[in-house]
């Protein structure tokens, strides 16, 4: 069948289940988002977001089974087939439908070691739906295809620019080299200037490369560029371009739920509030000051840095507001509030490693798991010498339609019986 023997449809009904479980989370996020402010607890406020993100686009976690029903009472189907295969041992008597029992009847007497019991076809709507499924599947993936060329193509573009960067300054490698060492980052990060950066950004997670605008240290006194220096260096200590490229991976997969892209603008504000608070806890009061003043200046003579594999000081004017805010009333975050957040990261991670599993009311695999199909209503003439089943008696719901064994008693030795069709 079409549903289980494409790949794109069986990633398109698990991209569409983390959607439906990540919204929920991220709806949860929200709402607790404003018990922790941002001159207080960004940090928090930040990592908060992880475990939504991390459930968008890991497809692993603890299996939660979760019943589904196909609309057939598993009394009655399980009845109907053991009548079937069985009826001289059967105990339902007449507890079956006349249909039910001529159905069991019927089931016995045409070459009952070779029959199959095939569900009836699905209602006019569902099965609207379903022949629909391949299709928006197929939508999906060009959806997806579009952003991730989109996001090649600027991809490559900052690569351009990175090869045509030239090392910094003397006077900026050496204030970098200081910055380095009070934020004690480790690993090769180098650091370049180029005509074709318009804002100081980070570029790149496993060989971060820090790209300032072609002649910034001579805009910018030495304590400006060691504030810019300190931000851009937070986010390689705290792998916050990794963080990002899980936020647009993300986004890549989940293109048409517009709460995925709230969710990423929040988060990467909440990304920089951190960052900030990150230096503050560096800088003394009066200094703290002049660092609003840096952001100020940077959004005001320099365009925004908006891309997964980049990071920059300042995002336009957009959020500049409440991070100036938030630096006249940083401060250190209250115990409570900080157990508060370990709580609700705890409880989201929890609900991000939940895989859903759906099974079956008879406490076995679900339709789909165990490859059962609902055939068409034409599924019991594919066989030649197979019978229009209404012109037998057969209610609507069920048809029988023959099938040659595979192999010598069949492969679970119960040749004799009956069994649901896949």
């Amino acid at each position: 069948m079409l549903l289980q023997s494409l790949p794109l449809l069986n990633i398109a009904t698990w991209v569409a289940t983390a959607s439906v479980k990540g919204t929920v989370l991220i709806g949860a996020v929200i709402l607790f988002r404003p018990l922790l402010t941002p001159s207080t607890a960004s940090p928090w406020r930040h990592a908060v977001w992880l475990p939504a993100f991390a459930c968008l686009i890991c497809p692993f976690g603890l299996r939660l089974p979760l019943t589904a029903s196909f609309g057939e009472s598993p009394s009655t189907t399980d009845a109907v087939l053991s009548a079937a295969s069985n009826p001289a041992r059967s105990t339902l008597g007449p507890t079956l439908k006349p249909s039910d029992r001529a159905a069991a009847r019927i089931g016995t007497q045409l070459r009952p070691a070779h029959s199959t019991v095939l569900m009836s076809p699905l209602p006019p709507r569902a099965s609207a739906l379903r022949s629909l499924l391949p299709w928006l599947a197929l939508t999906w993936a060009a959806g997806a295809a579009g952003l991730a060329s989109l996001y090649l193509r600027n991809l490559l573009r900052f690569h351009r620019v990175r090869r045509g960067a030239r090392p910094a300054d003397g006077k900026a490698e050496a204030i970098f080299e200081e910055c380095r060492k009070e934020l004690r980052v480790r690993g090769n990060v180098r650091l370049l200037e180029g005509a074709g950066v318009e804002s100081p950004a980070i570029f790149g997670w496993w060989r971060p490369t820090l790209l300032l605008p072609l002649g910034l240290h001579e805009r910018l006194d030495a304590m400006q560029l060691r504030y810019v220096l300190l931000h851009e260096l937070a986010h390689v200590r705290r792998n916050d371009v990794l963080v990002n490229w899980i936020a647009a991976i993300a986004q890549l997969l989940h293109w048409f739920n517009p709460a995925i892209w709230v969710a990423a603008r929040l988060m990467r504000s909440d990304m920089e509030f951190a960052c900030d608070a990150s230096v503050l806890r560096r800088l003394s009061e009066g200094e703290r000051g002049r660092y609003g003043d840096m952001l100020v200046q940077l959004a005001d003579s320099h365009g925004a840095v908006a891309a997964p594999y980049a990071l920059g000081v300042v995002h336009g004017h957009a959020d500049l507001k409440g991070r100036l805010i938030m630096i006249a009333r940083f401060g250190p975050a209250s115990i409570p509030l900080k157990v508060a957040a370990v709580v609700a990261l705890a409880a989201f991670t929890l609900v991000a490693l939940v895989q859903p599993a759906f099974t079956s009311p008879s406490g076995g695999k679900s339709g789909a798991a165990q490859g059962l199909s609902f055939a068409g209503a034409n599924a019991a003439a594919a066989s030649p010498s197979s019978e229009d089943p209404r012109k037998m008696g057969v209610p609507l719901r069920w048809r029988v339609s023959e099938r040659p064994p595979s192999t010598e008693g069949g492969p679970d030795g119960n040749s004799g019986k009956l069994r649901l069709g896949t």
